[in-house]
């Protein structure tokens, strides 16, 4: 059986696929989405697990839901 990254990695690569898709930078998207830069790095390197209230900031300005965002590898 193969063994599977953990969600927080599988996470992180789709935040920064979709930031990547939309050229933006770290810091444009984490204000985009009005968290921290900091929290945005740490959400894309698998290291902090989002809130419901997180992931709801994280989607709507890549204009995407919920269920869309946790679309994951």
């Amino acid at each position: 059986m193969a063994r599977h990254r953990p969600i927080q990695e599988r996470f992180g690569d789709r935040v920064r696929d979709l930031r990547a898709q939309a050229e933006l930078s770290q810091e444009e998207a984490a204000y985009r989405c009005k968290v921290s830069r900091t929290y945005l790095s740490q959400l894309e390197a698998g290291k902090r697990n989002p809130s419901l209230t997180s992931l709801e900031k994280i989607a709507k300005p890549f204009h995407i839901s919920v269920a869309e965002l946790m679309q994951l590898d």
